[in-house]
């Protein structure tokens, strides 16, 4: 561990050198294992935040949800939902291949006049403004309790949902997945942590930290420490954190100086502290691999004492560092995490941690997979939770993701539970555009009664649909042969006349697949222009859109237009094969990305102009 100075607040009085780690650049960005279609964020409008957790409940320390688990003050944070349920999913298919660290692929066309359609890619999501979030991982739990308030006297600071230092709900073994003997109280701790969870600035806190560190003093403890992160966060979000000049660097080594702490106390760091250390690291943007490395290597032994919580906030934390879990690591999480997490998952956690295992390549057992999923189907079963669309959304695509296959029993019941959702007119855009994508997944045909349903919730929400939403869509609907009926499909087509300049090359393709596949055809004029539009958009294809278009635009009829359309698909997509056989797959990569580069540019010239 390396030493450094740490600079005092204005007026305090030096404390000489502290501990401190040395802040290195963010980690390199590792090539994604998502498919790239996918953000993190959900299209507009933007869902509200969630309540404070603060109840008072009975028994021991511990936040309070809703009157639940422990006693004592546990301030709730605030979370925002993340848009798309912890985003980025990819198709079964597609998993596999990600997981291998191979690119996916399309299959060489069928070139015929019927046209064959694949299943349905991730539909693309646009990146919404940042939006402000709490201390506590996005949209895990909106109406989390106290964070590590179970054995801390003063209660919790902003986070996640009750559960103590040493012992979950109200102390012992609980759902905050610690060990150990409940502490008696300490006014002078219970001062330290009501400091830190009432500092205004980062200085504040640097000045805490400088105070007990001092000679004849204790220092804090790993839930100080993490607690002084997580507070961090919440300023860097709030624009309280200096960004250039002198008080960059003072931040920089404040910062370093709390790491350093951690790596003495790394040896007394329980799961809670372990998980939201990784998190809160994750979101401030200074990297530090030695602290990083050492705890994920302390995670290890105590992955059989998590709360599911804590899993998503490891988890999440590896992700957003670009850090590949060794197979020891993946092992042991799926071989140890299943009974805790059927026994401690509630709400959108489940889906979290499915969304979480695609996105890091974690390929499942057998046995964890099916413990888990059997709880998220007793969960959709229960009639007792009143489930709303974006749970309901966020749990099909973390199953589907993962590639997990549903009984006939399973899907009806998924079927039957998705009646409600779209009935209530609470559907936004992505929840549509996602449910019907984890659907087309399982390759069930959906019956008339459940295809007129999702059409009217569709034309519910047909203002604020997007050429890329409409796209997707209506190529997962023409995959689950549950099509609009005309007159809405041409209501819909009108409105992405609207927006042809914002469409992408594969959007386009996708509309003219599912046309094909619901056997709608347009009249002529609208057909001219879309060919047009899908000409002058074709350097925006990929691989999979220019395969659709072969496939869709002979089977759309016949004519010198859609003759030159299709030919020129085809001298492309033979381009980017001829490209694959000689540079791989990385190589058919690069010439997608410069196709799109050059047709951005095309596009942004001639809009100057």
């Amino acid at each position: 561990m390396l030493k450094t100075s740490l600079r005092a607040a204005p007026g305090a009085a030096s404390a000489g050198p502290r501990r401190g780690a040395a802040l290195q650049p963010p980690a390199p960005r590792r090539a994604a294992v998502v498919a790239p279609a996918y953000g993190d964020y959900d299209a507009l409008p933007a869902r509200p935040s969630g309540e404070r957790g603060g109840y008072r409940g009975g028994g021991g320390g511990g936040g309070g949800y809703r009157g639940r688990g422990g006693g004592g003050r546990g301030g709730g944070y605030r979370q925002q939902q993340q848009e798309g349920g912890y985003g980025s999913y990819g198709s079964p298919a597609g998993y596999e291949q990600r997981r291998c660290g191979r690119a996916r692929w399309a299959p060489a066309p069928h070139r015929c006049a019927a046209a064959r359609i694949d299943r349905p890619s991730p539909p693309p999501r646009p990146t919404p403004p940042a939006r402000p979030h709490r201390s506590g991982p996005v949209s895990y739990d909106e109406d989390g309790g106290g964070f590590d308030g179970g054995s801390r006297p003063s209660g919790g600071f902003r986070g996640g949902r009750g559960g103590g230092f040493r012992g979950g709900r109200g102390g012992g073994r609980g759902d905050g997945g610690g060990r150990g003997e409940r502490r008696p109280f300490n006014a002078e701790m219970a001062a330290v942590n009501e400091s830190i969870n009432t500092a205004g600035s980062w200085r504040e806190l640097q000045t805490i930290l400088e105070q007990q560190s001092r000679a004849g003093l204790p220092g804090l403890d790993p839930f100080q420490l993490v607690a002084l992160l997580l507070q961090l966060v919440n300023m860097k979000t709030e624009g309280k954190t200096p960004t250039e000049g002198d008080d960059a660097a003072d931040f920089q080594q404040f910062v370093a100086s709390v790491y350093g702490w951690m790596m003495e106390r790394m040896p007394r760091f329980r799961p809670r502290q372990v998980s939201s250390g990784l998190y809160a690291i994750s979101r401030l943007d200074l990297y530090n691999a030695e602290l990083v490395d050492a705890l994920v290597a302390a995670s290890l032994p105590l992955l059989g004492e998590f709360g599911a919580m804590e899993y998503v906030r490891l988890l999440d934390g590896l992700e957003r560092l670009r850090v590949p879990p060794s197979p020891e690591w993946a092992a042991e999480f799926f071989r140890r995490s299943a009974d805790r997490i059927v026994k401690t998952a509630n709400r959108d956690e489940l889906p979290a941690i499915f969304s979480f295992c695609q996105r890091l390549g974690l390929a499942p057992t057998p046995e964890w997979l099916a413990a888990t999923t059997d709880a998220a189907m007793r969960q959709l079963a229960s009639r007792e939770r009143n489930m709303r669309a974006a749970e309901f959304r966020r749990l099909l695509v973390g199953l589907a993701g993962l590639g997990w296959r549903p009984s006939p029993e399973q899907l009806q019941l998924i079927v039957d539970r998705s009646y409600p959702q779209l009935q209530t007119g609470f559907c936004q855009v992505h929840d549509l555009v996602e449910m019907a994508w984890a659907l087309a997944q399982w390759e069930t045909p959906m019956p008339p009664n459940w295809a007129k349903m999702f059409a009217s919730a569709m034309m519910r929400q047909r203002r604020y649909f997007r050429p890329a939403n409409l796209g997707a869509l209506l190529y997962s609907l023409a995959y689950l042969r549950a099509g609009p009926e005309p007159r809405q499909l041409e209501a819909l087509l009108q409105d992405l006349r609207i927006q042809f300049d914002d469409a992408s090359g594969d959007d386009l393709a996708n509309v003219a697949m599912a046309l094909v596949q619901f056997q709608y055809r347009p009249d002529d004029r609208y057909l001219d222009d879309l060919l047009i539009t899908i000409k002058r958009k074709m350097p925006t294809c990929t691989a999979t859109g220019l395969n659709n278009l072969i496939a869709a635009l002979p089977a759309m009829g016949s004519g010198v237009r859609i003759g030159e359309v299709a030919a020129e698909a085809v001298s492309r997509y033979d381009a980017l094969i001829a490209g694959q056989a000689t540079g791989g797959a990385a190589a058919v990569e690069a010439a997608d990305a410069a196709q799109v580069e050059a047709a951005e540019a095309a596009a942004a010239a001639e809009a100057v102009a």
